[in-house]
């Protein structure tokens, strides 16, 4: 279902309809540790930390997990707050900040340290009916050339 390099290009992260998150080396493919698990239902999104550090993952069963990269345990309680399937997952370059975007059209700001949502916006109206959403980056303002 998702895939994701870890900053270093050393390890590949994979989420897929088992219900798991597994680690890979990225040259030889060989699985690093066991399947990372946690979450009920498919997952749809994954993605390390620009540091490395962290790995979160994102489900249809409504919630954010995150893991730590090296040791694969799990980090605090699953952040939860969505009331669809979240489709996907990333972190500001600084760390400071997750989103997540799910199925209802809703965005979530997350504080990875402390698991609190910090803010959640609609991004569309869910009854368009829409099929994924998908966040690829985050950047605390808006660049130079989109600004208006």
């Amino acid at each position: 279902m998702s895939v994701a390099f870890s900053p270093d290009g050393k390890a590949l992260a994979s989420g897929s309809d088992d219900k798991t998150v597994r680690l890979w080396d990225e040259q030889t493919g060989a699985p690093l540790g066991h399947p990372l698990t946690g979450h009920s239902e498919w997952i749809y999104s994954v993605v390390f930390s620009p540091d490395g550090k962290v790995l979160a993952s994102g489900s249809r069963d409504k919630t954010v997990r995150l893991w730590d990269a090296q040791t694969g345990a799990p980090l605090g309680q699953p952040l939860t707050g969505h009331s669809e399937s979240i489709w996907s997952v990333v972190f500001s370059q600084e760390v400071k900040v997750l989103m997540s975007a799910s199925k209802e059209g809703k965005v979530r700001f997350w504080d990875p340290l402390t698991l609190k949502s910090l803010l959640s916006y609609h991004l569309f109206d869910a009854s368009l009916d829409a099929e994924f959403v998908s966040v690829s980056s985050y950047q605390k303002e808006p660049s130079a050339a989109i600004k208006e």
